[in-house]
């Protein structure tokens, strides 16, 4: 059904900080919030996680004290912000009582603990004299664990504590070497609302439980109506987002000029027209000669069969071929910068459902033939290593199966994958530049050759 996406401006500024800063850790989290605004938390794991229930709380005198520091700051802020000196007196003396509160049960909540601690230990102790095992798991004395159930019910209701909210979840993008969680949550039903974010593996390691129990008590100001600021920022959808966070000023510039991403684009050497499709959209020059694409940050079309990332998208030119079986072929040239940067030939009939023939740069650092199948996830098959940037590639579609051929020299073509989507859907084909790990991506299309009928034999090298 697709939800609209509200944050509050501060995570707006984070999100722009890492777009200037961070420009691939900017466009990993980008391309999972398409994905949780498409699908909301029915994406589910690993990706999205519900918190349904609280964390392991910290212990009460160290709430009580975070608890007083943010009252201090706010004593400060009145005695900053006004002259009047009633309201400064009234703020000090509702500092003063809490401060006199929390010593009050920071001092009951230790003396409860450790009577709690030293009636355990005697009934040890008793159990030993005996003659019968340490008493690990028996209970101790009613009384005491009354007291310091009595003190924790006290300091709760002294803090403000409330049940906890349902509809609380974590979003977990797959950021290559770094660790992100963002806390959001589905309200109202038809809105993703992005509460929290923690950057880095020590911020989670240390804050995540502070982090949800400050999340879960801005979700009760939203529901409540307390809190405008935490949803005062709207995405409505994919396109926004991908257009504000990822590739910084010029993708965003270039993203709104039509000279750059027109509606359809003709080209004397295609029967058919193409259009430009997929987020962040990629820059493009046509010519006689061929096609030049220049893929945005981050971008790839993959969908991991382990369901480790969310949905990616890239930028690409396709459209609809004419009935009937035909043949396109490139001579593909990529400037590689960083692994697995590719030029492709697309087949695409559904947001799951497509192929791409490839020259890709591999983890080793080489040119390579690669092609994948996707019907739902992905699959990925390595198939030959190039000595140089430059590799022809074709599409045949014969009947209902299709077939990549590869060639060193446009000549003698070694048949790859033979196959079929296994849908009756309509399928565009075209070219896509990509760019998974790197900063984008050029391919040049050269020598583009749309041919009817299929080659005599898809297996002897015609």
């Amino acid at each position: 059904m697709g939800y609209v996406l509200r944050m509050s401006g501060e995570i707006r500024d984070w999100l722009a900080g890492l777009r200037d800063g961070e420009p691939r850790t900017a466009a990993a989290i980008v391309h999972a919030l398409i994905a949780l605004v498409r699908e909301g938390s029915s994406l589910g794991p690993p990706t999205v996680v519900p918190l349904d229930e609280p964390p392991p709380r910290m212990d009460p005198r160290e709430a009580l004290d975070y608890a007083y520091q943010e009252r201090l700051e706010r004593l400060q802020d009145v005695r900053s912000s006004t002259a009047d000196a009633g309201k400064v007196a009234a703020a000090q003396a509702e500092f003063d009582a809490f401060r006199v509160k929390k010593e009050t049960l920071k001092a009951r909540y230790t003396s409860a603990v450790a009577q709690e601690a030293v009636a355990r230990l005697l009934a040890d102790v008793a159990a030993h004299e005996d003659g019968q095992p340490f008493a690990q798991d028996r209970h101790t004395d009613a009384e005491q664990t009354e007291q310091l159930s009595s003190v924790t019910a006290d300091i709760e209701r002294e803090l403000g504590r409330e049940p906890w909210p349902d509809e609380l979840y974590e979003l977990r993008p797959a950021v290559p070497g770094e660790e992100i969680r963002l806390i959001f949550a589905v309200e109202p039903a038809d809105a993703v609302l992005l509460i929290s974010a923690l950057e880095g593996r020590d911020a989670v390691s240390e804050q995540h439980g502070r982090a949800v129990e400050v999340s879960a008590e801005i979700l009760r100001q939203v529901r409540a109506g307390q809190d405008p600021e935490a949803s005062a920022v709207e995405f409505a959808d994919g396109r926004q987002l991908a257009q504000e966070f990822v590739g910084g000023e010029g993708a965003n510039s270039s993203a709104g000029r039509s000279t750059v991403v027109p509606a359809e684009l003709t080209a004397e050497w295609l029967p058919f027209q193409l259009a430009s499709e997929g987020f962040p959209p990629c820059e493009h020059q046509v010519s006689d000669a061929g096609l030049v694409m220049t893929s945005a940050a981050a971008t790839d079309m993959f969908i991991d069969p382990s369901g480790a990332w969310p949905v990616p998208d890239a930028g690409r030119l396709v459209g609809t071929p004419p009935d009937g079986n035909f043949r396109l072929a490139a001579r593909v040239t990529v400037d590689f910068g960083s692994t697995y940067d590719a030029g492709a030939l697309l087949l695409h009939a559904g947001e799951r459902l497509w192929a791409k023939l490839c020259l890709e740069l591999s983890p080793q650092r080489k040119p390579m033939a690669v092609t994948v199948v996707t019907r739902g996830t992905s699959d990925d098959c390595n198939s030959f290593d190039v000595s140089v940037s430059t590799l022809w590639l074709r599409i045949t579609r014969s009947g209902a199966a299709w077939a990549f051929h590869a060639s060193t020299d446009g000549d003698w073509w070694r048949l790859l994958r033979y196959f079929s989507l296994g849908s009756d859907d309509p399928v565009k084909i075209g070219f896509l530049a990509q760019s998974p790990t790197g900063q984008g991506c050029k391919a040049t299309f050269e020598r583009i050759a749309f041919l009817t009928g299929p080659p005599s034999d898809l297996r002897d090298g015609s």
